[in-house]
């Protein structure tokens, strides 16, 4: 029997039972909310440090690399005319440098890299820096991971030459969640600064960090036995999360 003439919508679904009974609704997984990404935490993962006497300086990680982490490369040398040609490595990364060589005067100077996204080759990665002349050169490098795939903050340098307090300047981050990364270069050894870690060290060079998590000004320090001369860098790179 038909009431009134009147139509009533019926909606099923494709396999609704011809009986008419409901079918309960699936379980929607879609609706539930996306699971936030994981955490990677900011790691020093390893490092080298070597001397020369030659127009061209290399060291090799003592492990292979992690696709994706960060390569920072201090390098130092005793000459104020001769100048890098080249910086390259075994794994084809692309290293960018901080700034422009740092210099002190009469003495030498400090140029920082950093190759971000990093590949990963067959072997434990050699990284090679060239000179326009033969110089005697030190070379420190470290490997992180956690950090951003266009990692750069923000930087700052100062040198002195003679002094043992090493102070690189003053650098207000942008970011609130980056590693502070020290470079320093000296005439006499060089110890880490209070808050930093230690992490690669050649005596005369060293790269040093500190994490930390909320924007400000920030700079690295480190000190000397007794007066010298010496560079410092800071260079804040970004983290991952």
């Amino acid at each position: 029997m038909v009431d009134d003439g009147a139509i009533t919508d019926v909606v099923t679904t494709p396999d609704a039972p011809p009986d008419g009974r409901m079918i309960d609704a699936p379980a929607m997984a879609d609706a539930r909310p996306l699971d936030a990404p994981p955490q990677v935490p900011v790691r020093f993962v390893q490092g080298v440090s070597a001397s020369a006497n030659s127009n061209q300086i290399f060291a090799t990680f003592g492990s292979l690399e992690t696709i994706g982490d960060l390569n920072v490369v201090g390098v130092s040398w005793n000459s104020t005319t001769v100048t890098i040609t080249s910086i390259a490595d075994t794994d084809l990364n692309t290293y960018v440098q901080v700034g422009t060589p740092v210099l002190l005067a009469g003495a030498g100077y400090l140029a920082v890299y950093y190759a971000p996204n990093i590949h990963q080759g067959a072997m434990a990665n050699k990284v090679t820096v060239s000179f326009s002349g033969t110089v005697a050169p030190m070379l420190v490098l470290a490997e992180y991971s956690g950090l951003a795939l266009t990692p750069l903050d923000v930087s700052h340098s100062a040198a002195n030459t003679n002094g043992a307090a090493l102070d690189s300047g003053a650098a207000t981050t942008t970011n609130a969640h980056d590693l502070l990364v020290g470079i320093a270069a000296a005439t006499r050894n060089v110890s880490a600064g209070t808050g930093y870690t230690p992490r690669v060290s050649s005596g005369l060079d060293l790269i040093e960090d500190q994490e930390v998590s909320a924007t400000g000004s920030y700079h690295a320090t480190a000190s000397l036995g007794q007066n010298g001369g010496w560079i410092m860098t800071m260079v804040a790179f970004k983290a991952l999360n």
